[in-house]
């Protein structure tokens, strides 16, 4: 197992490193994170080789095993599969922002679907994950007093940013990870109403397979497709003139594609500064954060108003008012 990779997240802001005094708390957490995944693959292993030895697998099958534990833990063997280091780096620059780690969700499916002691452990593996990430998310909602309408939209992967996810003050907090990410995009893809456009040029632009790419690019091109497309990959409008206009906005713009991944969860989140540090924490320890739309917030508004416990309850009044 290469337990020697660094986290190509962190080495992707490595200027943070250069900070005087920041820079000295980034290398410390990125060696601690380092050392934790490195840790993780090594006891991953040891716990599939064990059972696999049992059932007379060769060395052949222990190396598999060992590349398994690399990728489901985000950090695939490249070399493996023919890649160079020249094309890694080319790769990293200009197409993904974390090509091993964005590889590492097909790759463990491919697995799944192999043969002998490396598909059985990586069904187990797949299994639990999934059912642990249910029961997880179903107790949470419950514990917050969600519908059962509700959890079930909540369980949908066509359902947006609402899956696996649920809405806490002015922010949606959630289950996060590139597995939930696959079967968001899978289930975005799978919605009819996802391809309905007005035009050629907006079909092109907004479909969920475009905008899962543009979520996943470098820097460098997510930024050349946001000025070439006009908007980011969220929608939101991006041109020179407005930065002209307001240069503030070209500085948001420059930290949330150079700040690390927590900073811009705190810097977007909603509310006093309760809802940013948990969103910080959260996004943290892995979590998917997102501030509330804006029509969010007054739906929410407009239950607490009207004295309603919920969703369903604001909508049916609605429905039966004159208005």
């Amino acid at each position: 197992v290469d337990a020697g990779v660094s986290s190509e997240f962190f080495a992707g802001a490595g200027a943070l490193g250069k900070i005087p005094v920041a820079g000295q708390l980034v290398k410390a957490v990125q060696r601690n994170f380092d050392a934790s995944l490195g840790s993780g693959r090594i006891s991953m292993f040891d716990g599939m080789a064990e059972a696999a030895l049992k059932g007379g697998a060769d060395e052949a099958e222990l190396y598999r095993l060992g590349r398994l534990a690399d990728t489901m833990l985000g950090a695939p063997d490249m070399r493996s599969l023919g890649q160079s280091p020249a094309q890694s780096q080319v790769e990293a620059a200009f197409i993904f922002f974390a090509p091993r780690y964005t590889r590492s969700v097909p790759g463990a499916l491919a697995y799944a679907i192999s043969k002998g002691a490396t598909q059985q452990e990586s069904i187990k593996i797949l299994g639990k994950m999934m059912m642990g990430g249910i029961l997880t998310y179903v107790t949470l909602a419950k514990a917050k007093g969600m519908s059962d309408d509700e959890i079930t939209a909540g369980l949908n992967p066509a359902s947006g940013k609402k899956f696996l996810s649920m809405h806490i003050g002015d922010n949606w907090y959630g289950l996060g990870g590139g597995f939930r990410a696959w079967m968001g995009f899978i289930g975005s893809a799978a919605n009819k109403d996802n391809w309905d456009f007005d035009n050629w040029e907006e079909a092109v632009q907004q479909n969920p397979l475009v905008r899962f790419l543009r979520s996943r690019s470098s820097v460098t091109t997510g930024t050349l497709t946001d000025f070439l497309f006009g908007q980011t990959f969220l929608g939101e409008d991006i041109s020179l003139a407005q930065f002209v206009d307001d240069p503030s906005k070209l500085w948001r713009y420059i930290k949330r594609r150079g700040e690390p991944l927590t900073m811009q969860a705190v810097m977007e989140a909603q509310g006093d500064w309760q809802d940013r540090l948990l969103s910080g924490a959260l996004g943290f320890l892995g979590a998917r954060t997102s501030p509330a739309t804006p029509n969010e917030r007054l739906t929410a508004l407009g239950i607490d108003v009207q004295g309603l416990s919920s969703f369903e309850e604001w909508v049916a009044a609605q429905r039966g008012s004159p208005e």
